[in-house]
């Protein structure tokens, strides 16, 4: 199995035409994503939903900043509801945590009824990496596109393990898709 068949990442992209978007001074670093009416979605808080069970939702990066309790102040809340678990009987658990999953994705991917079901198939991570890469074409398009979801992050990784993407830019900007090392010092970082 690629590690691709079943762990993917994705950020999530705007692109609408607005006729507001052209306010926007033309020297200043937001010029090139209005000229194209691209809008990236910046959220600073990071989600896991395990096997539609339990999910965790806060601010804190896998860093020594966030982690060690005496630099920055982070916030988390996790969820579990142990009445609805997966079990031989049923896959599907079936309560609150399942639920919101398939209303973000409903949200994000669209017309999810056939993403809903079976989440653990091969099938349905493929039908998701297609919307999502569906979206990232049309976001990056020239032609003017509403596309407003998921974007599937465009790196390819091999059955080894190693990350190559398949651009290197986000549009309109010179972030790395794949980021770079800092020269910052270590202590300002993390």
């Amino acid at each position: 199995a690629r590690p691709t068949d079943y762990l993917s990442f994705f950020c999530l992209g705007r692109r609408e035409y607005r006729e507001d978007s052209k306010l926007v001074r033309m020297n200043s670093k937001a010029a090139g994503a209005n000229q194209n009416d691209r809008f990236m979605i910046y959220l600073h808080s990071k989600m896991l939903i395990v096997d539609d069970e339990y999910i965790i939702l806060g601010s804190a990066n896998i860093n020594e900043r966030s982690m060690s309790g005496t630099r920055d102040t982070e916030i988390a809340v996790g969820a579990y509801q142990p009445a609805y678990v997966s079990s031989a009987d049923a896959m599907s658990p079936g309560g609150q945590v399942e639920c919101f999953r398939k209303s973000l994705w409903a949200e994000h991917f669209g017309d999810g009824s056939v993403l809903l079901e079976q989440v653990e198939s091969k099938i349905c991570m493929e039908k998701i990496r297609f919307i999502g890469w569906r979206n990232w074409e049309t976001y990056c398009s020239q032609e003017k596109g509403v596309v407003s979801g998921a974007l599937l992050y465009p790196y390819e990784v091999s059955e080894s393990g190693i990350v190559t993407p398949a651009v290197e830019l986000f549009p309109d900007s010179r972030a790395s898709i794949i980021g770079r090392r800092t020269m910052l010092p270590r202590l300002m970082t993390t």
